[in-house]
């Protein structure tokens, strides 16, 4: 009888350390998905406010143009994947 209690404590370990590698991957991966749809917002926040910003420069000129390119470089809304810049 004894012998069969020894058995599963070496079970129940194996299942415990299985499991435990198991949810730190589901967690690792939770991670990287939510920071995926953080930057995919923070992406789609600086495309619109940059394109709203560019096509009222645009009257069909190349001055327009230049304006616009200058209004995109300028815009406030930098994009920088929820970490910004060390140095």
């Amino acid at each position: 009888m004894m012998k069969c209690k020894e058995r599963e404590k070496g079970f129940t370990l194996l299942t415990t350390a299985f499991s435990l590698i198991a949810m730190i991957g589901v967690l690792g991966l939770a991670i990287d998905v939510g920071r995926l749809y953080i930057a995919k917002s923070e992406l789609q926040n600086f495309t619109d406010s940059a394109s709203i910003a560019a096509s009222i420069e645009l009257d069909g000129t190349w001055a327009g143009i230049y304006r616009a390119l200058a209004q995109v470089s300028s815009n406030p809304n930098k994009w920088d994947f929820v970490s910004p810049a060390s140095g």
